[in-house]
């Protein structure tokens, strides 16, 4: 549910296979494959602390106001804050902290790491509100009846990752934009912004330049993040770097690890594959 593992999609994450991919779990350090680097550099900004601060935006104790059952763009990291925290209040083990201080530092996370909303209000990502709200009820159905699932949603075209159905042709160009957006934001939209995104995705050029919206690669295809990867595949880029990286087959559990999107289950911990349970789900403070 923290989108730790893939990060990188900055929405595919939580778009990408993480920008919208805010839906993560699998505990583990580690940042996911394909992170929100671009030709412009700049640092990564990782929000705020695991404990976060006091309180929600509200101020005091206590959670943030409702955003609402149908979130629009300015008002998804919110509610989609709201729904990971209530779900690690209820699903988690141990918690290791308020639901009103996971509400601050989810809402940090989705806000300056994924730029969700930003990436929303970018015309070139094609929001779908009606697809939206959608996902975003299921979202809130998985955390509350604590389905182990949600990670897989979250990442999944039919899920999360659907709000963004891009404007970009096949074969057209997906450049980030130069104005108009921080470097973040704009290279995430870029990495959403490809038509029928359950077959294509954006796929960087070593210059910067010249992205191109091309098929979801097989094995040992060229890739970015884990979008440019057909399903059951993740994108083997621990550098971010933007040309070199290949597809490769997700890892069974036990497998050695680095990032919870190399695995089958898509969670990681202490360097292993790991089987999908309600804490590697649920418990957010722990991956952050």
């Amino acid at each position: 549910m923290t989108c730790t593992n893939l990060r990188s999609y900055s929405l595919v994450a939580l778009i990408a296979s993480g920008a919208f991919a805010l839906a993560c779990g699998g505990g583990s350090s580690s940042g996911g494959s394909g992170g929100s680097s671009n030709s412009d550099g700049g640092s990564k900004n990782t929000g705020g602390s695991g404990d976060g601060g006091s309180g929600g935006s509200n101020g005091g104790s206590g959670t943030t106001a409702d955003a609402g059952d149908n979130p629009a763009p300015g008002a998804l990291c919110k509610r989609v804050a709201q729904i990971q925290c209530q779900g690690e209040a209820a699903c988690c083990s141990s918690p290791g902290r308020t639901e009103s201080a996971c509400e601050t530092a989810q809402l940090a996370v989705c806000a300056q790491t994924l730029s969700l909303d930003a990436v929303a209000m970018d015309s070139v990502t094609g929001f779908d509100q009606t697809t939206s709200n959608a996902a975003i009820a299921q979202f809130d159905q998985l955390a509350k009846s604590c389905d182990t699932s949600i990670a897989a949603f979250g990442i999944s075209t039919t899920g999360l990752r659907g709000i963004a159905q891009g404007t970009v042709d096949p074969g057209g160009t997906c450049n980030p934009a130069k104005t108009g957006a921080t470097p973040v934001a704009a290279t995430a939209a870029a990495l959403v912004s490809c038509k029928d995104p359950s077959t294509n995705a954006c796929l960087p050029a070593a210059s910067g330049m010249d992205w191109k919206c091309q098929p979801r690669a097989d094995a040992g295809g060229a890739c970015f993040t884990d979008a440019n990867c057909k399903d059951g595949l993740y994108c083997d880029n621990p550098m971010y770097m933007l040309t070199g990286a290949k597809c490769a087959a997700r890892k069974a559990t036990g497998a050695d690890c680095t990032a919870g999107n190399e695995c089958t289950s898509l969670g990681c911990k202490s360097g292993k594959c790991v089987d999908q349970t309600k804490d590697t789900a649920y418990c957010l403070k722990a991956s952050m």
